[in-house]
């Protein structure tokens, strides 16, 4: 598959105010070719009805081999709301969507997490990449100072995933 380079990400020395929005989901094995296809095909009907970069991954090593995630860079919550109320509204987006129920095995995950720092110095999106996402149980409170999720430690629980293009 290949990627499209996103906007340059700040090293972690700079001021860093970004979020990282990544649906994925699982690949029907039956229908292999066609899904990769649609995951690119995709991507480019959103970088042409909002504006908004796409990255296609294949993801390894931390989710389901065959998972494709699509992943964006966006400033914030807001700009995150209106991205999706534009794709909302968009009935081409929908049917597309609905056309390709078949190459997957299932309901598209959603994660939305704030960027904290990279490592390196940024500015590519490379051929692997490794992701360490705060991962907290649905009983584990929020702390009401952050929006980092917490466990009884105070530490946010990390999983590691990388992903390969």
């Amino acid at each position: 598959m290949r990627v499209r380079t996103a906007p340059a990400v700040p090293h972690r020395n700079e001021e860093l105010t970004m979020h990282l929005f990544n649906r994925l989901n699982s690949r029907n094995p039956e229908k292999a070719l066609d899904d990769g296809v649609f995951a690119l095909e995709a991507a480019d009907f959103v970088l042409k009805a909002t504006g908004q970069d796409i990255n296609v991954w294949a993801s390894v090593y931390g989710r389901a081999l065959g998972t494709i995630s699509w992943t964006t860079q966006v400033e914030s919550h807001a700009a995150m709301a209106a991205f999706g109320d534009q794709l909302g509204a968009d009935s081409e987006y929908h049917e597309m969507i609905a056309d390709a129920a078949g190459l997957f095995t299932g309901l598209p995950e959603d994660n939305f997490s704030e960027v904290l720092g990279v490592a390196g110095p940024g500015g590519a999106v490379g051929k692997i990449v490794s992701l360490v996402t705060p991962n907290a149980p649905a009983s584990r409170a929020v702390s009401s100072d952050s929006t980092r999720p917490a466990t009884s430690s105070g530490r946010a629980q990390r999983t590691p995933r990388s992903v390969v293009v």
